[in-house]
C-alpha cells in the first residue's frame, strides 16, 4: 500500500486549488485497491467533497509549526503522523506538482534504504552553517560540511521502515530553528541531509511527477479556464495541462505571468 499525501493549511484558495488538479492527475494513474490519497488540512469544509481521505489537523497545526511558528515545519509533522497511522510507504506531494508519467513504478521502488525526492538542488547549499553540530534523533551526531547538499522537497517518499529519517529530520530542522535561521527551506535541508547522513539510495521524481514552482500562475489561470468551459471539477481533468516553461518566461517578459 502507498500513501499519497498532501498538506493543505491557511486561507489562501490557491494551494486546494492547485491539489484538486494535480490529485485528479494522480487518481487516474493510481489502483485504489493498493494506493490512497490523503489530505492532512485545517479546513477540512474545503475538500469535503474530493475523492480523498481528510485527516484534519486543525487542532495541532500551531503545535506542529514549534515554538518559532516555522510553518513548513508542519511537512516533517504530518509524514510522521501518516507512518504512524497508516499502513504502507509514503509519497508526499507538494500542492503545486502533478503526475505526468508512471508513478506507480516510482512506487514500487521504494524500499529500505531507498527514498524518492523531487530533484537535486546543490552541493554546500548553505555555507553559513559551516561549524554547525547538533545530536539528532537516535543521538546520531551531525555536523554540517562541504558535502552537504540540498534536494527539492516537492516530492517526498519514504518506505515505512524508514520512519527515523523523518524524525531526525524534524531534529534538524528544529536545532537549525533553535540557531534563529529562518530560511524557508530548512525543512527540505533538513530531510536532504538525513537521507545523506544514512546513505540513501535518493530517487529522483522529476519527469514522472512535475513539479511546476516557477510556473504557478500559468497553471492555476489554465486550471480556472477548463472550469469556467466545461463545468467540472479540477480533479476531473481528461490529462495533465501542457506548458513549456521557456515560453511562459517569454510572456513574463511582457508582464503576462509573474510567476
Amino acid at each position: 500500500m502507498t500513501n499519497y499525501i498532501y498538506l493543505l493549511y491557511g486561507q489562501q484558495d490557491d494551494c486546494y486549488l492547485e491539489a484538486a488538479y494535480g490529485i485528479g492527475t494522480l487518481l487516474k494513474r493510481i489502483d485504489a485497491q493498493t494506493s490512497r490519497v490523503i489530505v492532512f488540512t485545517d479546513r477540512e469544509e474545503k475538500i469535503k467533497k474530493w475523492p480523498v481521505i481528510c485527516e484534519s489537523i486543525a487542532p495541532d497545526l500551531v503545535a506542529m509549526q514549534g515554538p518559532t511558528r516555522f510553518i513548513h515545519r508542519t511537512k516533517l509533522c504530518v509524514i510522521l503522523r501518516c507512518l504512524d497511522k497508516y499502513s504502507g510507504n509514503l509519497i508526499y506531494l507538494d500542492s503545486d506538482t502533478f503526475v505526468a508519467g508512471d508513478i506507480n513504478l516510482l512506487a514500487n521502488q521504494l524500499n529500505p534504504g531507498t527514498t524518492i525526492m523531487d530533484s537535486f538542488e546543490s552541493k554546500n547549499p548553505l555555507p553559513e552553517l559551516t561549524g554547525f553540530q547538533t545530536l539528532l534523533a537516535g543521538k546520531i551526531h551531525y555536523a554540517y560540511t562541504k558535502n552537504s547538499v540540498m534536494n527539492n522537497a516537492g516530492v517526498i517518499g519514504l518506505h515505512r521502515s524508514d520512519r527515523r529519517l523523518a524524525e531526525e529530520a524534524l531534529a534538524l530542522c528544529d536545532a537549525l530553528l533553535a540557531t534563529g535561521n529562518r530560511r524557508h527551506t530548512i525543512e527540505q535541508f533538513s530531510i536532504s541531509e538525513t537521507m545523506r547522513l544514512a546513505d540513501t539510495k535518493i530517487i529522483k521524481s522529476h519527469g514522472v511527477i512535475i513539479h511546476y514552482v516557477k510556473a504557478k500562475l500559468y497553471v492555476r489561470e489554465q486550471v480556472l479556464k477548463w472550469i469556467h468551459k466545461t463545468g467540472r471539477q479540477p480533479w476531473e481533468f481528461e490529462r495533465a495541462i501542457p506548458y513549456w516553461y521557456p515560453a511562459i518566461k517569454f510572456m513574463k517578459l511582457f508582464g503576462k505571468y509573474t510567476s
